[in-house]
């Protein structure tokens, strides 16, 4: 859930990226850095020209949030995770400070919330085990969930309270599955595949789960309908870029998002009936690679099943 107050979350000397408050952040910047704040709500805070320097000497930082006025931060520095939260006005802990999670990690972390009060952390060790950290009424401790070994970035996501799915690649690139089901870990499945970077994964209700990723330069979709997984299916082609997959709660609506290869910004939309401009169709959203890339509205092309243009 989205709420009016949006975050503007940076590692210094990065572009500036406008996410909402429950939107996982992913750069490519490895240097050491600290994380930098801005906020919309009714204006641009803490004013049009200035970002909020929150520390953290990190190289990722990705966010969440399921309730107002709360935001949770986790972070990556060195080999640990580190965390800080916006609770009812005020940055704990304090000032620049950070509090360790800490950690023996190979990858970046990845979190989700089920509900207010409630963080989920997941990441992979130097071992290749994927190991589990959760804040309810306190920090529990880490808890190994892995038969692996797994590599990459994992993703953990959830469709409601007390549910928790989590998704890591094996060495062969298939992606894994296991389910939290509200009093015992399900799995692991492996859900074949194979990607070089961990699939988007949304539920845009209770029981459905669906799975965008990259094999090759084709996006591929697999989803559960509540009963039985369905795919893998090939979607359009060809990107150079991750899928971004934006879904709306209780909408059957799906958005996708790509940069093929010629620095194209294109759009694929699953309408609840069918799959718009076409099943393996595209449309043109604008050059990224000029920095602002237009889109003539009125000559806009689709990419076609084969890479064409039509």
């Amino acid at each position: 859930m989205v709420y009016t107050r949006e975050v503007l979350l940076l590692l210094s000397g990065l572009a500036a990226a406008v996410v909402g408050v429950d939107t996982r952040i992913d750069t490519d910047f490895s240097a050491v850095s600290n994380v930098l704040h801005k906020y919309y709500d009714d204006g641009w805070g803490p004013s049009w020209e200035d970002v909020e320097d929150l520390g953290g000497n990190v190289t990722f930082v990705t966010s969440t949030s399921r309730s107002p006025d709360r935001l949770d931060f986790v972070g990556r520095s060195g080999d640990s995770y580190v965390y800080k939260a916006w609770i009812h006005g005020e940055w704990l802990p304090g000032g620049k400070h950070w509090q360790t999670f800490g950690g023996d990690f190979a990858s970046d972390p990845a979190i989700t919330s089920w509900g207010p009060g409630r963080l989920d952390v997941v990441g992979i060790t130097k071992d290749g085990y994927l190991e589990h950290r959760y804040w309810q009424h306190g920090l529990s401790t880490w808890e190994i969930l892995g038969e692996g070994p797994f590599h990459g970035t994992p993703r953990i996501t959830s469709w409601g309270e007390d549910r928790l799915d989590i998704w890591a690649l094996g060495e062969d690139g298939e992606l894994n599955h296991l389910f939290w089901d509200g009093t015992q870990y399900q799995g692991w499945e492996s859900l074949g595949g194979k990607f070089t970077e961990i699939p988007q994964v949304v539920h845009w209700e209770a029981g459905k789960i669906d799975i965008i990723g990259k094999d090759g330069d084709v996006f591929v979709l697999k989803n559960f309908d509540g009963f039985n997984w369905n795919g893998w299916n090939n979607l359009a082609k060809p990107f150079a870029s991750e899928p971004v997959v934006l879904a709306k709660r209780g909408s059957n609506f799906l958005t996708v998002l790509g940069i093929d290869k010629e620095g194209a910004l294109r759009s694929q939309i699953w309408s609840g009936y069918d799959w718009q401009p076409g099943p393996h169709e595209t449309w043109d959203l604008g050059d990224l690679s000029w920095p602002y890339g237009l889109s003539d509205v009125k000559n806009q092309k689709t990419l076609g099943p084969a890479g064409e243009l039509k």
